[in-house]
């Protein structure tokens, strides 16, 4: 499968913030500037609030820290625009929607974490990102239809299931901003 991409300048990134594009089958790190953190901020606090109030349910815990979610949700989406080497045009509309042009993002400060993909969760390009802001690791990309497979399905904690694809997996980030076709 040939994914299509918007054209990208090159792997560096430009302006404040910093991007390593490490070894060929290495994680990209991207740091946000205190822009990036502030706009992060802001988007994220608002569909957090739009969230809350539309009465969405959250598919997590007690200890679901939901307005810091939101907002690393939202950085781990401008570090992914960022590395892409394009700005930021936040969707505002909706959460099904993809985050950066045709893609997923999914964040996770857990280092060894899971890309997760949630039944009625929209086909596409899922991208896992790790960290919190500013600093995160794109560390790999998933078409969803590789990532619904039963060795991935898990439902933790006896919550709702989902496909918990490891990093391991997950194609590089290299092959998704390179010019070549992934």
């Amino acid at each position: 499968m040939t994914m299509v991409l918007p054209p990208r300048r090159d792997l560096r990134v430009r302006g404040r913030g910093t991007a390593d594009g490490g070894g060929p089958d290495q994680p990209l790190t991207v740091t946000l500037s205190l822009g990036e953190v502030l706009l992060a901020a802001l988007i994220g606090g608002f569909m957090g609030a739009r969230a809350l109030s539309r009465r969405y349910k959250q598919h997590y815990d007690n200890d679901y820290d939901f307005w810091g979610s939101s907002i690393q949700g939202i950085a781990a989406e401008i570090a992914v625009a960022k590395a892409l080497g394009e700005p930021y045009r936040p969707n505002l509309d909706g959460f099904k929607a993809p985050d950066v042009y045709q893609l997923h993002v999914r964040q996770t400060a857990h280092p060894k974490g899971c890309l997760i993909i949630r039944p009625g969760d929209p086909d596409g390009i899922y991208v896992l990102v790790i960290g919190q802001c500013p600093t995160f690791r794109i560390v790999g990309w998933i078409h969803s239809f590789d990532a619904k497979r039963p060795q991935y399905w898990r439902a933790p904690h006896g919550g709702p299931g989902a496909w918990f694809v490891p990093q391991r997996v997950l194609r590089t980030v290299q092959s998704l901003v390179s010019r070549e076709n992934p």
